[in-house]
């Protein structure tokens, strides 16, 4: 880790301590994770956190086998957790979704889980509670469950104004009915359901068309696929050119000292120095391969050129 590295990553560190109210030897992952977590719901992550980590690391603070990347991407989520994404406010309500979905979840794959909350968390529920607070049981109105389902055959508008239909409608629909009918199936078996057991807002003729529409569905998709088919060849040449154009850029810029020239592509670049490391050499050492266009100015960093490239 480089001087600047290292400073970014104290900054980083210092503000923790003070967000935390702890020492240095007192913090937790919870509370760097909590920190880091926040600055990026506000897209303001700042450079420096990875370096913080591993000062914790290196200090003993965090075990060593710990990686920022794992606190910060989890995996899997309980699926109370998947639930209070939407906010649902009403505590019943909440409830049994969330032992709805626990029971449904031995069954399915993550993926499959996540798309079932949202359908019923989210598309459901939450539509349900901010366009009708007075609603507080499943037992929906019927003017309720019809306003829902208009709603539910469109997404939100764009920007203009406009608004798409919903391509998974039925399969929403399909999920909330079934959501509805196993509640009062499992009521019949045990009796903690049954508080819960309502009818359905979702009637058999709501879910008609499913498998015409997965057909239609799969159609659209092949047809992309056979329209984009043919411009696939251009793009991987496209891809592999400028691939090799960016490598055989940094390996001519690696070989020549601060100062001098190359010819590539038919442009002219000089081998320069970052200008925040002529200002400040001490926190921003120079990086291995920055390339200046003699003509137009433009400077690029080969080294991450070619990295991206690939």
């Amino acid at each position: 880790m480089h001087r600047g590295q290292k400073a970014a990553g104290i900054r980083i560190l210092t503000k923790i301590m003070v967000h935390a109210g702890q020492d240095i030897e007192q913090l937790t992952a919870d509370d760097f994770t909590s920190t880091a977590s926040g600055a990026t719901r506000r897209a303001a992550a700042e450079s420096g956190q990875w370096a913080a980590w591993d000062l914790l690391r290196g200090i003993g603070v965090i075990p060593a086998d710990r990686t920022l990347r794992d606190e910060l991407c989890p995996g899997s989520q309980s699926t109370a957790a998947l639930v209070d994404f939407y906010g649902i406010t009403n505590p019943e309500i909440r409830t049994v979704l969330i032992r709805y979905l626990n029971e449904r979840r031995p069954h399915l794959d993550y993926s499959t889980l996540r798309n079932l909350v949202t359908q019923l968390a989210g598309l459901f529920w939450a539509d349900i509670e901010a366009h009708h607070p007075e609603v507080t049981t499943l037992r929906l109105p019927c003017e309720v469950a019809e306003a829902w389902k208009q709603r539910m055959a469109f997404r939100k508008a764009d920007a203009g104004g406009s608004r798409r239909p919903r391509k998974a409608v039925i399969e929403a629909l399909t999920n909330v009915r079934a959501f509805y009918l196993d509640i009062q199936e499992w009521a019949l078996e045990d009796p903690s359901w049954a508080q819960w057991a309502a009818p359905s807002p979702v009637r058999k003729a709501d879910t008609t068309g499913q498998a015409k529409r997965r057909k239609a569905q799969q159609s659209w998709s092949h047809q992309r696929i056979r329209e984009r088919l043919p411009h696939l060849p251009i793009l991987i040449a496209s891809a592999e050119r400028h691939r090799d154009d960016q490598a055989e850029l940094l390996v001519k810029i690696t070989a020549v000292p601060v100062g001098d020239v190359v010819e590539h592509g038919g442009r002219t670049y000089r081998r320069v120095i970052s200008k925040l490391a002529v200002r400040d050499p001490a926190r921003f050492p120079a990086p291995q391969a920055w390339a200046e266009d003699v003509d137009t100015g433009e400077r690029v960093d080969a080294g991450w050129a070619e990295d991206d490239a690939f």
